[in-house]
C-alpha cells in the first residue's frame, strides 16, 4: 500500500514538472509575436486555466499528429489603446527566414478586417507550424509540433483527416461546401 502510493505521488510530481515545463517552452518566435500583440495594444494574453496539462496530454497522447501547443488568445482588443506600430511588419520580423510562408489571407467582412499568416519550419524529425489571426476586438497566435506524416496526410485530404479526428467515417458525411 505504502509503495503504491509512493509510486503514485512520484507519478503525479513528474506530470506536473512535465506540464510546468511545457508550459513555458514556447519557442521565441511565438514569444516574440506574443509580445508584440501585447506591447501594440496594451494587453495581455487571456489566462486558460491549466493548459499545460493539456501538454502533458498532448506529450502522451499526440492527438493528430500534434506533439505541442502553444497558444495566446487575446479578447477585447477594441477596448484597447493602439501604440500605432504595424503589427504585420513584426510578425514577419518575428517568425525570421526560418520559418517558410504557408498561407497569408486578409479579408475584409462587413468592415473588418482580418489578417491569418500561416508559417512552418521544420524541427528535427518534426514540423513546426505557426498560425496568427488578428482582427479589430481579437488576436490568436497558436504554435504546434506536428508529426510529419500526420501533416503529410492532413495537406493529401483536409476534409477527410478532419472526419477521421472526429471519429466519423468518410461515407457518413457529406462533403463540405463553403
Amino acid at each position: 500500500m505504502r509503495l503504491t502510493r509512493l509510486r503514485f505521488l512520484t507519478c503525479f510530481a513528474l506530470t506536473c514538472c512535465v506540464g510546468a515545463l511545457t508550459a513555458h517552452a514556447a519557442d521565441r518566435e511565438f514569444r516574440t509575436i506574443v509580445d508584440a500583440i501585447s506591447s501594440e495594444y496594451h494587453a495581455s494574453p487571456v489566462h486558460i486555466p491549466m493548459f499545460g496539462l493539456v501538454n502533458v496530454v498532448t506529450f502522451f497522447v499526440k492527438p493528430a499528429g500534434t506533439r505541442h501547443i502553444d497558444l495566446a488568445v487575446f479578447d477585447n482588443l477594441r477596448d484597447h489603446d493602439r501604440a500605432g506600430g504595424d503589427l504585420n511588419i513584426a510578425i514577419r520580423h518575428a517568425v525570421g527566414p526560418e520559418w517558410n510562408p504557408l498561407l497569408r489571407t486578409r479579408s475584409h467582412h462587413h468592415g473588418d478586417e482580418q489578417l491569418t499568416s500561416v508559417y512552418t519550419r521544420p524541427d528535427g524529425s518534426n514540423w513546426k507550424l505557426l498560425l496568427t489571426t488578428l482582427d479589430r476586438d481579437n488576436a490568436t497566435v497558436i504554435e504546434l509540433t506536428l508529426d510529419p506524416k500526420a501533416m503529410e496526410r492532413w495537406f493529401a485530404d483536409p476534409v477527410g483527416s478532419a472526419h477521421h479526428v472526429q471519429g466519423e467515417s468518410k461515407s457518413d458525411n457529406k462533403r463540405w461546401d463553403p
